[in-house]
């Protein structure tokens, strides 16, 4: 019982990260699992009906304990794309509820460097 726990949190948080990226983007986001099982095998969980559209990889996850991001990180595709793990850190209450500690986006430096460039030709600077 507790996997298909896990794996309810899981789509859960896919979904509740949709819905705040959604803004950002003109096309409509998707999991994965709805559009691509092909993405979603390289660990990508989030792409558009063209997944040719979306111009960032994100790889999400809710956990207990601190995941190992480099290994998350190397196991997604490597194309032109940026590569983002979105994680939502939960600690166990008293109760035996998970709450959320913490939400972090991790990326590899060198993606860093890449969205500065994009973002500093976009600002002027």
């Amino acid at each position: 019982m507790p996997t298909n726990n896990n794996k309810a949190r899981g789509s859960s948080y896919e979904r509740e990260v949709i819905k705040e990226l959604q803004p950002y983007y003109k096309e409509k986001l998707y999991t994965t699992r709805n559009i691509s099982t092909y993405l979603d095998s390289q660990g990508v969980d989030i792409t558009t009906e063209n997944p040719n559209d979306i111009y960032i990889n994100y790889q999400i996850k809710t956990t207990a304990n601190n995941p190992n991001y480099l290994k998350v990180l190397e196991h997604m595709p490597k194309d032109d794309k940026l590569n983002v793990f979105i994680n939502k850190r939960t600690k166990k209450s008293d109760g035996g509820r998970f709450l959320k500690v913490g939400e972090l986006a991790v990326m590899s430096f060198e993606d860093y460097k890449k969205l500065i460039e994009v973002y500093n030709k976009t600002t002027g600077e």
